[in-house]
């Protein structure tokens, strides 16, 4: 019996230690929960360094959070001496017990424009009248020669020549050659380093090769490599340029945009998975190259630009035949060089008739050089009997690895041709005699009696005539209906708005353009934007007045649109507000390409509402 009771007595004592712990977690959740309540918006800013050089970037973080989503996006101070790039915003939600909190992160890139100890003002946002700013920063920017931090990549980032400070992200190009001669062909590599994950595919953007034939090199290598003392990934492609004249050309930079994570995902399962990171636009540098002239000594007189290393053949496709009857004469042309610009070679062919020529191309690409072969198929009619030859058919290049022009040529081909069944055709010719004689009639010959096939049909018997006397009724029948249509129409303001809001945005876009000159950035990206509120109110039949971006985006996607696109919206949304928070920043050439966008983003809109 003791032991009983005291089975009992010790069973019940976990019971009453969860009491008092869970009394002690409900008190904690209640006074955390409060404090969360008495707090509802944080505002912060961040930079990624305190420290630049001329040249570099300062990425500027402004994070918002608190327990709504419908923050407005922060106003930025008047930034001197730096010029400021939007570059995205992220999201992250949570729901912890049923209450959902925001955190939105607005990147932007700061490149400074010249040296000094510079202060980042506050940013602020306005929330339910009241106001929360951020702390000022402090920035110092060096002269290019002196060291500064190498910072994580940005917005537009050059790539460097190597991984300094193992940058996670960086690009190359390079050429095989930066001397080669005019149709040579030069091998341009682009390579993109990485040794941290991208949140979306890359998108790569070639360079400007003005000057330049191109010819895309297959495949894309992958692999991996060192530098620096530092793992990275490889993903590298090459291209194939032969240039069209003499001097120097300059390969402009290429780039690629991708996306990364911001940071601020960590390991909560929420923030991963609604962080859209933040876009990198990767810029590598500029590669001149010089150009030279072929030599003009020892260049033949058959010479027609051709570049490489080729061979000749030939081939008739019989070796016998008879007269008036077509043999065919294939002549290929192949090798290492730009295949395309090869042209006919020139051959004399007596006793034949040669007709039009028709050309076949073949290209390959093995161990990324251009390669293949051009064929020349020439139809000859021979014109006597007899065992006629064809002469040899020449065909020039040069050949830069030994800087010499080469010729090489097909030899003769022979062929016995039969005097054939059909007489050879003759030219007309006319008599001496008197009068005209007939010496050939052709297939369609003139008719010399007319002999109408029935007699005039009278007036008012012409079918024509007939069916003109419908038409008046017709055009009454087509303006009624669409009278009714118009009718019935304004009859549903909400379809009225539906239906004219492209042709009024349009409207007022075109105006725009013709009275953006002598306006401020800031009031043109004000009627930009009212123009977008504008249209998608008229799409959704709502009050433009208060139309948030949030909102926007619900109605979108109850349309089913595109997400890709619901995105673009929203980034072209960001990048009106941040022209007219930051007008001192805003640039003419970034005002017109906030109305091609807004422009282009309506037309594909459209096409899906």
């Amino acid at each position: 019996m003791k032991l009983n009771n005291s089975v009992v007595a010790d069973s019940s004592a976990p019971f009453k230690t969860a009491h008092k712990w869970a009394t002690t977690i409900l008190i904690l959740f209640l006074s955390f929960a409060g404090s969360t309540h008495a707090q509802s918006v944080t505002i912060s800013a961040s930079v990624d360094r305190n420290s630049v050089a001329m040249g570099g970037q300062v990425t500027l973080q402004v994070v918002v959070s608190g327990d709504s989503n419908d923050i407005p996006a922060p106003k930025l101070p008047g930034i001197a001496d730096f010029n400021v790039q939007g570059s995205g915003s992220s999201q992250n939600i949570s729901i912890v017990n049923g209450k959902m909190s925001s955190s939105v992160t607005h990147n932007y890139v700061l490149s400074p424009t010249k040296p000094g100890k510079f202060t980042i003002g506050a940013a602020n946002i306005v929330y339910k009248n009241q106001t929360y700013s951020t702390q000022p920063i402090e920035i110092t920017v060096t002269a290019s020669g002196q060291a500064a931090p190498a910072p994580a990549p940005s917005g537009n980032t050059t790539a460097p020549s190597s991984a300094p400070d193992a940058q996670p992200l960086f690009v190359q190009t390079s050429v095989d050659k930066k001397t080669a001669y005019v149709n040579e062909q030069i091998t341009l590599s682009f390579k993109f380093y990485q040794r941290i994950n991208l949140l979306s595919q890359p998108q790569y953007a070639p360079p400007d090769t003005t000057g330049f034939m191109s010819e895309d090199l297959p495949p894309q290598r992958n692999y991996s490599t060192n530098v620096n003392g530092v793992g990275y990934n490889v993903i590298e492609l090459r291209t194939a340029l032969f240039a069209t004249s003499r001097g120097k050309f300059t390969i402009g930079p290429a780039q690629l945009r991708c996306t990364v994570g911001d940071g601020s995902g960590g390991d909560d399962f929420f923030n991963q998975f609604f962080n859209r990171g933040r876009n990198i636009v990767l810029k590598s540098d500029p590669i001149t190259v010089e150009v030279l002239d072929l030599p003009a000594s020892g260049k033949p007189q058959n010479f027609a630009g051709a570049v490489g290393k080729f061979n000749i053949s030939a081939d008739l496709d019989k070796a016998q035949t008879e007269t008036n009857q077509p043999v065919t004469l294939s002549i290929k042309i192949s090798g290492n060089g730009n295949i395309k610009t090869i042209t006919e070679p020139k051959a004399v062919f007596q006793n034949f008739r040669k007709y039009d020529t028709l050309t076949s191309l073949s290209i390959e690409k093995p161990n990324y050089t251009v390669t293949g072969s051009k064929t020349f198929k020439i139809i000859l009619m021979p014109l006597i009997a007899g065992n006629l030859s064809i002469p040899p058919v020449e065909f020039s290049y040069f050949d830069p690895s030994e800087r010499t022009y080469k010729t090489v040529s097909t030899g003769s081909r022979n062929i016995s041709v039969k005097p054939g069944s059909s007489p050879a055709p003759q030219m007309p010719m006319v008599s001496r005699g008197q009068g005209t004689q007939v010496l050939n009639q052709d297939i369609r010959y003139i008719k010399t009696k007319y002999s109408p096939k029935s007699a005039p049909v009278a007036l008012y018997k012409n079918p024509f005539l007939l069916t003109f006397q419908f038409i008046p009724g017709l055009f009454f029948l087509v303006f009624w209906r669409y009278s009714a249509y118009r009718e019935n129409l304004y009859k549903n303001t909400g379809l009225v708005r539906f239906t004219f809001a492209y042709k009024t945005a349009s409207r007022k876009i075109k105006k725009l353009n013709t009275e953006i000159l002598g306006m401020k950035p800031e009031k043109v990206t004000s009627a930009i934007f009212d123009i977008l509120c504008s249209y998608l109110a008229d799409k959704f039949n709502v009050s433009a007045c208060g139309i948030t971006a949030a909102e926007v985006r619900k109605k979108l996607l109850e349309k089913n649109v595109n997400p890709d696109r619901v995105r673009k919206i929203e980034t072209l949304w960001e990048e009106l507000q941040f022209v007219q928070y930051a007008p001192t920043q805003a640039t003419g050439e970034q005002v017109t390409g906030l109305i091609t966008g807004t422009t282009a983003v309506l037309k594909e809109l459209e096409k899906e509402l």
